[in-house]
């Protein structure tokens, strides 16, 4: 037992001298290998410091495309606006003008049917009297009568 002890310690022995020519070695390895990596990982620092330089570079430019064409966008939906007001504008203005030719047309009507009524009453029947009586404006209405025409025409105004 003593002598089998005695193996182990000798071979502990050997393997510590081997390990003692071995380490300053190893040792130099590790450095050299720890300082390759070192280099290395600046080399990459350095590079990506560079490209993100070059990325914040490019920013104001990004940023100014991005503006201008979120203005276009807005100028877009701006411009539809306008013509969808157009288009409405343009509607109303018919439809305001199909409106006085009714309002024109039922005067007129009505203008025909109450002059008719008191010719009738007065027991006059001279075709040129209804005539022109039927050319005049109803009582109160703003309009002027085209003598040619026989149509009611609606005083100029100024607003547009």
């Amino acid at each position: 037992m003593v002598l089998a002890r005695l193996r182990q310690v000798l071979t502990s022995l050997r393997q510590l001298r081997q390990l003692e020519k071995e380490t300053p070695a190893r040792i130099q390895q590790t450095l050299q290998r720890d300082l390759e990596n070192a280099k290395l990982s600046e080399r990459l620092m350095e590079e990506k410091r560079k490209a993100w330089e070059g990325v914040v570079a490019t920013l104001p430019a990004k940023a100014q495309a991005f503006a201008e064409h979120a203005m276009e966008q807005k100028l877009a939906r701006i411009q539809a606006q306008l013509e969808r007001i157009q288009v409405d504008e343009r509607s109303l203005k018919k439809q305001a003008t199909l409106e006085t030719v009714e309002s024109w047309s039922t005067m007129l009507k009505t203008s025909r049917i109450m002059s008719a009524s008191d010719k009738s009453a007065d027991g006059s029947t001279s075709e040129a009297d209804g005539e022109a009586e039927s050319r005049k404006p109803a009582a109160g209405s703003k309009a002027t009568s085209d003598a040619t025409s026989g149509r009611p025409h609606p005083e100029p105004s100024n607003h547009s």
